[in-house]
């Protein structure tokens, strides 16, 4: 009887295991009802999926200094400075959340020890001198240069006033 039981065990193990993948692989949506149901593989690498999104969103609402925000948001305003051809005005929709990263996060003194922070300061600077005439633009510009001001080495004016 333990034989039998032992063989039909194995047996719903390698359907489980290699039989229902071959049938669940057609579709992301498939695969993962698949691992709902017959395999716990992913659930450790879920949970943590999940708490580190959770931790982002409470960084962001309760702490605007988010580095990863600011990381992710200078790659993409550097993207548009490399398009040709570039568009005049761009990142509308995140330059208000990147300026404020970035001055929340502002120390002077990290521009010789970090070269990440000297890569956020000019491509934001870059951003600035070579955007369009737009108000919600200049005002930014202004934000950002009256606090790097404070660090007498660095050259930002902004040159262009809304009109």
């Amino acid at each position: 009887m333990k034989k039998i039981l032992g063989k039909i065990y194995r047996n719903l193990l390698d359907f489980k295991n290699e039989t229902l993948p071959r049938y669940f692989m057609g579709s992301p949506f498939m695969a993962t009802v698949y691992y709902l149901f017959f395999s716990s593989k992913f659930r450790r690498e879920q949970h943590a999926v999940i708490q580190g999104k959770v931790a982002h969103i409470r960084q962001l609402k309760v702490d605007k200094e988010n580095i990863y925000t600011l990381i992710r948001n200078t790659h993409r305003l550097e993207k548009g400075l490399l398009m040709r051809p570039r568009r005049k005005v761009y990142a509308l929709d995140y330059i208000g959340e990147t300026v404020d990263a970035f001055v929340n996060i502002w120390k002077p003194e990290m521009m010789l020890e970090d070269a990440q922070y000297k890569w956020f300061h000019d491509v934001l600077s870059e951003y600035f001198l070579t955007s369009g005439d737009n108000e919600l633009v200049h005002n930014l510009s202004l934000k950002f240069s009256s606090h790097i001001e404070s660090y007498p080495s660095l050259e930002f004016n902004p040159k262009k006033k809304y009109r």
